[in-house]
């Protein structure tokens, strides 16, 4: 019966130790998207040089033909 009792409190301590870590990791999952709030500081949208827009009408694209 000792041995019962036992491997019921070790079971509820896993149980335990085991939603507790996933508890911590939720709220810090949480946390992390409220408070982690960073500016779009990015440069290099462009890349290297500012993009240039040409205009085509369609009879310059060259087209695909299957035989």
């Amino acid at each position: 019966m000792t041995s019962d009792l036992g491997q019921f409190i070790m079971a509820s301590v896993t149980k335990l130790v085991i939603l507790f870590a996933l508890l911590t990791m939720f709220c810090l999952g949480i946390y992390d998207v409220l408070k982690n709030y960073e500016d779009n500081a990015c440069e290099m949208t462009y890349m290297f040089e500012v993009p240039e827009y040409m205009v085509r009408n369609e009879f310059d694209a060259v087209r695909f033909t299957p035989d």
